[in-house]
């Protein structure tokens, strides 16, 4: 997560964002990610070939989840 991202988060349902930071916190727990000031990078624990891509899928997935979430709020 960048700094600029923080804003972003009143965009999305507080439960989705609420979600994710859960699962951040429990990849960090297990030694998969580390927080680095404002921001989160995969630790050595994790040998994925492509990694850099396959994360940035699941990052895409879950803002896209967010988004439609937050059109649903919006049209309630």
């Amino acid at each position: 997560m960048l700094a600029g991202e923080r804003q972003q988060d009143s965009e999305y349902p507080k439960t989705a964002t609420r979600c994710c930071r859960a699962r951040l916190q429990e990849m960090v727990k297990q030694g998969y990610v580390e927080r680095v000031g404002n921001a989160y990078r995969a630790t050595d624990k994790v040998n994925v070939p492509d990694l850099k891509n396959k994360l940035q899928r699941r990052i895409d997935m879950i803002m896209e989840t967010a988004r439609k979430l937050s059109e649903l709020g919006e049209s309630n």
